[in-house]
């Protein structure tokens, strides 16, 4: 699947959720962390238009629409909420600036269909690799304290497992989640396998 050149409209929206406190890496900004000459936000920021970032201060970015958190940290539920009355579209994809890999092929991939939530399935649910319904957001979000208990909410949820992504990116890339340095030692060799499912209740 290529990927689309920036310009060519995207129907959903795309949250980047960048207010972490970054324990696991020292308490360093990561998501200003330069990998291959440019911080990993800004490799994010090239894929998308219009792309949504939530932090914990004002970044000055020269592309993407700024959203500041206040108030008590609730973790990537808090940057979630802080999002919905910005949002415009009827899909949101929502990820991490820790996920310096996650391209088009991806997001166009997840945010295909209409089901309440699409979201990676590798050995475990991976929230901050989905796409979710904007409506469903607003009903269910202050309901729950973590992004995956939305899935006991949700009425139709399609899981993407490894085999559908491997069409994707063979090497499996958009998995990588930076928590440390060795992190972007990524190992390709992936042996957990898991295939796509639906459930609709």
């Amino acid at each position: 699947m290529r990927t689309p050149p920036l310009g060519v409209a995207m129907d959903y929206d795309v949250l980047i959720l960048a207010g972490g406190e970054a324990k696991r890496f020292g308490y360093v900004d990561k998501c200003m962390f330069n990998y291959l000459g440019k911080p990993i936000l800004f490799r994010l920021l090239e894929e998308f238009d219009d792309a949504y970032v939530v932090s914990r201060h004002k970044r000055n970015l020269s592309k993407g629409v700024e959203i500041i958190e206040t108030g008590k940290r609730e973790g990537p539920l808090g940057g979630v909420k802080v999002s919905l009355p910005y949002l415009t579209k009827a899909k949101v994809f929502i990820t991490g600036c820790d996920y310096p890999f996650v391209c088009r092929r991806l997001t166009d991939y997840m945010c295909k269909d209409n089901y309440d939530i699409t979201m990676v399935l590798t050995d475990d649910v991976q929230p901050l690799l989905g796409c979710y319904m904007v409506d469903f957001l607003k009903n269910y979000v202050n309901r729950v304290r973590a992004l995956r208990e939305l899935l006991h909410f949700a009425k139709s949820i399609k899981f993407v497992g490894l085999y559908e992504l491997r069409f994707l990116d063979p090497e499996l890339k958009f998995l990588v989640n930076v928590n440390t340095l060795q992190d972007f030692a990524w190992n390709s060799n992936i042996k957990v396998y898991t295939i796509g499912k639906i459930i609709l209740k």
